[in-house]
C-alpha cells in the first residue's frame, strides 16, 4: 500500500491468532487457543519465512 513505488511480495501465510471466540467462522486456521503451541508455530513460522541467513534466497 505504501511502498513508495516499489513492488512488494504479498505472502499469504496462516494465521497465528488465538482462537478464543467459536462464533468466528475462520478458526479451523489457527493453531488452537494453546499460547505456547501458537508461539511456537509462530516463531517456526516466521522463521522459515526469513530463511536461515545463508543467503540463498530469490532476489
Amino acid at each position: 500500500m505504501y511502498n513508495g513505488g516499489a513492488a512488494g511480495l504479498t505472502f499469504w501465510s496462516p494465521n497465528v491468532n488465538i482462537f478464543r471466540d467459536p462464533r468466528w467462522g475462520r478458526g479451523q486456521e489457527t493453531p488452537g487457543e494453546d499460547p505456547t503451541l501458537a508461539a511456537k508455530y509462530a516463531a517456526s513460522y516466521v522463521q522459515g519465512l526469513q530463511g536461515d541467513g545463508a543467503g540463498n534466497r530469490l532476489k
